[in-house]
């Protein structure tokens, strides 16, 4: 015969800990979208402002010349 099933029980993380995991989690999320969206902006920075000022999240002057070159490329 089978037992019946009368509770369940739900392990779960103490709430403080559970938030120092989402913070963890969040940190190791964000480290790995950070280096994709750097290089999208470093190619849409032109590359006189990439001499001038160095690379940064947010270009200062931007270009689209890196992609039209691409383009451009192939024909």
């Amino acid at each position: 015969m089978k037992k019946k099933v009368t509770k369940v029980e739900i392990r779960s993380f103490n709430p403080t800990v559970n938030l120092i995991f989402n913070i963890v989690i969040g940190l190791f999320a964000i480290s790995c979208v950070l280096p994709f969206l750097f290089v999208i902006a470093i190619s849409l920075t032109s590359e006189t402002s990439l001499a001038e000022n160095g690379y940064r999240f947010w270009p200062q002057e931007f270009s689209f010349a890196a992609y039209t070159y691409i383009c451009l490329a192939d024909k």
